[in-house]
């Protein structure tokens, strides 16, 4: 990276980008309205690529294909090579590790459900000081983690998803959420099953975006 903060990609041809905060949105790009609705999980774009025939087009198929089987053709494009696709992969082997143990119980783990493989905190508690002390601790560390940019904001229910969505059962469960912070970890995770419901199905009643606005 030189000095004035603009790097290279360092995968085919050399293509800039400017990495400066200088160059970087100032903030919210979206404006989150009041009538904002909370969403079912079924209805994400992720999801939708595997039922939904608007996003689930021979283009997404052979994109998610391509994180386990060789593309018969490689595009003659920076960044869209062999090696290209070989170093995106090994960046979500770990990733993909955790998604597929418990893919036979219709969990994936940190996409469709929660992490699974998290240990409780000690019974004492550390005093993280005032809010202000808080942000500072999560920042430091994300900071040593190697973090580039932390922010914290409030949180907001809307923002959660109301249903989680099984794939493989093309189910969709409501969710009871407790939130848990410790000095070691913080998490929401179900606990109860409240209701299922036959899916694939059109789960949002006003279509995507409805109550954010574009700033």
């Amino acid at each position: 990276m030189t000095r004035s903060g603009v790097g290279t990609a360092d995968v085919g041809s050399e293509v800039p980008v400017d990495l400066s905060r200088e160059s970087r949105p100032r903030g919210p790009s979206w404006e989150v309205l009041d009538d904002f609705e909370r969403f079912s999980q079924v209805d994400d774009v992720f999801n939708r690529a595997f039922w939904d025939p608007e996003i689930a087009t021979d283009e997404a198929r052979r994109f998610f294909g391509s994180y386990r089987e060789q593309l018969l053709e490689w595009r003659n494009a920076a960044g869209f090579g062999q090696r290209d696709y070989a170093i995106r992969n090994a960046a979500w082997h770990v990733v993909g590790v955790f998604s597929e143990m418990y893919d036979a119980d219709d969990l994936r783990d940190g996409f469709l459900s929660p992490l699974s493989q998290l240990r409780d905190g000690p019974d004492e508690r550390f005093d993280l000081g005032s809010p202000g002390d808080a942000s500072a601790t999560v920042k430091q560390v994300a900071t040593v983690f190697g973090a580039d940019l932390v922010g914290i904001c409030a949180n907001d229910d809307r923002w959660l998803y109301s249903e989680r969505y099984a794939r493989r059962a093309k189910r969709v469960a409501r969710w009871v959420w407790t939130r848990t912070w410790t000095m070691s970890s913080w998490w929401a995770r179900p606990w109860t099953t409240i209701w299922s419901t036959p899916c694939p199905r059109r789960c949002r009643v006003r279509p995507p975006g409805s109550g954010t606005r574009r700033t």
